[in-house]
């Protein structure tokens, strides 16, 4: 059977083949955005009205086919590019691979696993997975700004491996999402990472950080919210943006389909910044501190969804 990536940027499912690169297919990736795509069954709280679009609606197959920079071979039709800015000196090279996971709810038991090997420093991550940049057009982890009004839907089926630790650091990052708008440029939030500070252990809360403005909006601290049992967990988030400058906006934060997080005071957009996201990285920063990886360890990501309007 042939390797691949089952990718339904746009609600169009595209099949990929992989390497070598060629004769590959891309039927329907910039197509016009519609309905909630083929992952969506596994996500409850996704928004349905029609007013919102389904920009991102991800299944992952074997192998991962990304290109890698910074050599920027000619994007293969997946439209995803796999760089290490984040690794220091360049030293782990590509840490990422599509593996079966028997265990992943939904049909397909392929997922994403990006890996963070021992000694890995603190603060860093040893993959990072973005948009190619020969790419222009709406895709699963970038779509026009014209598309956003500063609403986002991200949903994501996340598992940690087994006795995962954060080393004494405060946090695990998986998901940035930044705006190309120039009014925009030191937007970056993190909405989906895992918090555990304060606590004295390595407990992974679901936590939403808006940097530029800095904020904090954090599942609470019981049992069935720390992620690290070595399970899948669902996370979902909806947010609507605020006046900028003005803390008015909402977020709510599902748990395996439990509301865990609800606010009305939340602040995404600061005076002079514009309600707008277009953009999703899969950037597995390690640390909120400097102590390195201890232990070869992982996160995998499952079926992912992405809707805005």
């Amino acid at each position: 059977m042939a390797h691949r990536l089952l990718l339904s940027a746009v609600c169009a499912a595209t099949v990929l083949a992989c390497a070598p690169p060629t004769g590959l297919t891309t039927d329907g990736l910039d197509a016009p955005p519609s309905s909630l795509g083929p992952t969506s069954s596994g996500f409850p709280n996704a928004p349905r009205s029609t007013d919102w679009t389904t920009v991102g609606s991800i299944e992952w197959q074997a192998p991962v086919p990304l290109r890698r920079d910074p050599v920027f071979e000619p994007d293969n039709g997946s439209h995803l590019v796999d760089w290490g800015d984040d690794d220091p000196a360049r030293q782990w090279e590509r840490q990422t691979a599509v593996v079966v996971d028997p265990e992943v709810p939904g049909t397909s038991k392929s997922v994403l696993e990006l890996r963070l090997p021992r000694g890995l420093q603190g603060g860093y991550a040893a993959t990072k997975i973005g948009q190619h940049p020969e790419h222009r057009g709406n895709g699963p982890l970038l779509w026009d700004p014209a598309l956003s009004t500063g609403h986002l839907y991200l949903g994501v089926w996340v598992r940690f491996s087994p006795g995962f630790t954060t080393n004494r650091n405060v946090a695990q990052k998986v998901l940035y999402v930044k705006s190309d708008l120039p009014a925009n440029a030191a937007l970056a939030h993190a909405p989906i990472i895992m918090f555990n500070d304060d606590a004295g252990g390595d407990q992974l809360w679901p936590t939403y950080i808006p940097q530029h403005p800095f904020g904090r909006y954090e599942a609470p601290r019981t049992a069935a919210n720390d992620l690290n049992d070595g399970r899948w967990h669902l996370v979902e988030m909806l947010q609507g943006p605020n006046t900028p400058g003005v803390a008015n906006g909402t977020l709510r934060i599902w748990v395996d389909g439990r509301l865990e997080g609800d606010w009305a005071t939340a602040k995404f957009f600061d005076v002079g910044q514009v309600p707008s996201l277009n953009r999703l990285e899969i950037n597995p920063i390690f640390g909120g501190g400097p102590n390195p990886v201890p232990q070869d360890q992982w996160i995998r990501l499952g079926p992912m969804l992405v809707r805005t309007r």
